[in-house]
């Protein structure tokens, strides 16, 4: 087919950067033009991969997300959701949406993050087809369960066809008005504008059935790629961790990401787990993140930066994590057991799978936390080890024979020839408009 000239917009954590990093690569290896827009403050990220990458507003720091962590960590959760996505997705919505309308216009097709309605709504007024990249089922209306709470239940599919329709409809007039008043005021005809909101085109659910238990009956143009993971294969560990691993047995890795919170609330994180791992005799990696988490002096733990995955996790005795999409399904392809700490959202849910598929214990919320709860899971996982890392170790087996970015690739490729066929062909974009050249 002829290379088409695209775009993808994302927005939120560095876990929803990465998360789209493989999929820019994989259209570039098919021979496609893509652009890589987001907070201006991601720029080394993309650029260090070989991703053209366009800063849109609006500009923040990259402490931004820890600030609203520690803010509405204490707060109920309907308080919580409405102040996240005020600061979140409402700050420079009209700059951020005018941005995306003048690159899209010059695109043939836009991929999108699930929350990057300023880019959504672009795309539908700009008659440009998108596409919508989605880390796993838990927000997508589906016959096989609601969302109850932070978890999710099976009232049957009539009901849960019925909830969901009332729960797009309830949360449009309530948690996002705002996002569906500044749609209705640029001229968007959508009535689903939210967390649960699909697009019409195709909708690439970035997971595995072997890890997580897809809905019989998907919405329509979903199709389930597998994970997308980005390989570094240059990367090399550091000598001094290639020291501490050879010095002892398999440690504990722990890493929370951008939930850590402050330095504060990372300290009162790093203090439980570290005493939770010492009393259960472990030995530990903890990888600091935004939150700066720190363990003091100790031979038997180490603390470090950013290190990839892949190159890590197979390391591990066990992955201590916050249940991200990401790094459940690194955890899983590396083939160890894995302990989630839930923060918000979705992680319950991964959190959830990890316990279903046996690739370890419950999960904890975070906000319960207790230094005698990670204790007892840490002692569950050791005692059923054998058998959660032969199920992790099958469970990997079948990861690393998925592809997830080609496959979504290609479903790519087959909408849009698909789309074309059906639809009168608008004149193309060319690359040399001064609005598609990424700085």
């Amino acid at each position: 087919m002829q290379p088409l000239k695209t775009a993808l917009f994302t927005l939120g954590t560095m876990g929803d950067i990465h998360m789209y990093l493989p999929l820019a690569k994989q259209i570039q290896a098919a021979g496609h033009a893509v652009q890589f827009c987001t907070y201006a403050c991601y720029r080394e990220k993309v650029t260090r991969v070989g991703i053209p990458f366009t800063p849109i507003p609006p500009d923040i720091e990259a402490d931004f997300f820890t600030q609203i962590y520690d803010d509405v960590k204490d707060k109920n959760l309907n308080d919580k959701a409405e102040s996240s996505i005020d600061r979140l997705f409402l700050r420079d919505i009209e700059q951020r949406f005018e941005a995306c309308l003048a690159i899209i216009k010059q695109c043939d097709l836009v991929i999108c993050h699930q929350v990057d309605w300023a880019a959504q709504i672009a795309a539908e007024l700009a008659k440009v087809p998108w596409v919508q990249g989605i880390p796993g089922p838990f927000g997508m209306p589906n016959e096989g369960f609601v969302p109850r709470g932070l978890r999710t239940a099976n009232l049957g599919a009539p009901l849960n066809k019925m909830t969901w329709r009332f729960l797009i409809w309830m949360m449009g007039k309530t948690l996002f008005r705002g996002i569906n008043r500044f749609g209705r005021k640029v001229g968007s005809k959508r009535k689903d504008l939210g967390f649960f909101s699909m697009s019409p085109h195709l909708n690439l659910l970035a997971t595995s059935p072997h890890l997580a238990i897809l809905p019989k009956n998907m919405p329509p143009a979903t199709v389930a790629t597998g994970p997308w993971s980005l390989s570094e294969p240059d990367y090399e560990l550091s000598d001094e961790l290639r020291r501490f691993l050879a010095s002892g047995p398999a440690p504990a890795v722990i890493g929370f990401g951008s939930m850590g919170g402050n330095s504060a609330d990372g300290k009162t994180t790093a203090e439980m787990v570290i005493e939770a791992l010492r009393e259960t005799n472990q030995r530990m990696v903890i990888q600091r993140g935004w939150g700066r988490l720190v363990a003091g002096d100790d031979p038997n733990i180490m603390c470090a930066d950013y290190i990839p995955h892949e190159h890590l996790f197979p390391h591990a005795a066990f992955v201590m994590h916050h249940g991200g999409a990401g790094t459940t399904a690194a955890a899983a392809k590396a083939g160890v057991p894995q302990i989630v700490i839930a923060h918000s959202l979705d992680q319950f849910y991964w959190g959830d799978m990890v316990a279903r598929r046996n690739l370890g214990p419950p999960l904890l919320a975070r906000q319960k936390l207790s230094q005698s709860q990670l204790t007892e899971r840490i002692r569950h996982l050791l005692g059923n080890a054998a058998a959660m890392r032969a199920g992790a170790a099958t469970l990997a087996d079948h990861l690393r024979r998925e592809d997830g970015p080609a496959a979504a690739v290609t479903a790519i490729e087959t909408f849009y020839t698909h789309h074309t066929q059906h639809n009168a062909a608008a004149p193309r974009p060319t690359m040399a408009d001064p609005d598609l050249t990424p700085t």
